[in-house]
């Protein structure tokens, strides 16, 4: 699964790997959480290192967010369906290194497309690049979320974006 929040705690992510094995039967070894690193999304984990105003996560947000993960996986199990896989693999030059030019930057795009009777039910894609561009005082998905809009309205069915290294 794939969340727009800045960071996620071992704790909310063995709790959904809990309620997932005790609800649908799935080993926690076999679930994922993507966490899309934006900065421009609520705290849920506290973090004292981090600036005074948002250091501090709001509990019934946090719940919330467990709550409505957890729906959308039992939602996606319900209406699971065969489907064909494809992949690719290309370039997206909208990232930039911001602190160590001589780590390089990753310019991957992969993509993975599931097709049922030859009509896009899914897409995933990812890029490692730290979705960093809302400056606002502001509530955003940020590039992934404009990205997913695109994309399903461009080639339809529901689409994910998957953080890789983006340090």
């Amino acid at each position: 699964m794939a969340l727009d929040l800045g960071a996620l705690s071992e704790g909310m992510t063995a709790r959904i790997r809990a309620t997932l094995q005790k609800d649908h039967g799935i080993p926690p070894e076999h679930v994922c959480v993507n966490v899309s690193h934006t900065h421009a999304a609520p705290t849920v984990v506290s973090l004292a290192t981090w600036a005074k105003g948002i250091d501090t996560a709001y509990e019934p947000y946090v719940e919330r967010v467990l709550d409505e993960t957890v729906r959308c996986v039992a939602d996606s199990l319900a209406r699971q369906k065969s489907a064909q896989l494809y992949s690719g693999r290309g370039t997206a030059n909208i990232g930039r290194t911001r602190h160590n030019e001589a780590a390089g930057l990753d310019t991957t795009l992969d993509v993975i497309v599931a097709k049922a009777s030859d009509k896009i039910i899914a897409t995933a894609f990812s890029v490692a690049c730290h979705p960093v561009l809302v400056s606002m005082n502001a509530v955003s998905a940020d590039f992934p979320g404009v990205t997913r809009g695109l994309v399903e309205e461009n080639h339809g069915g529901i689409s994910m974006f998957l953080q890789w290294f983006a340090g």
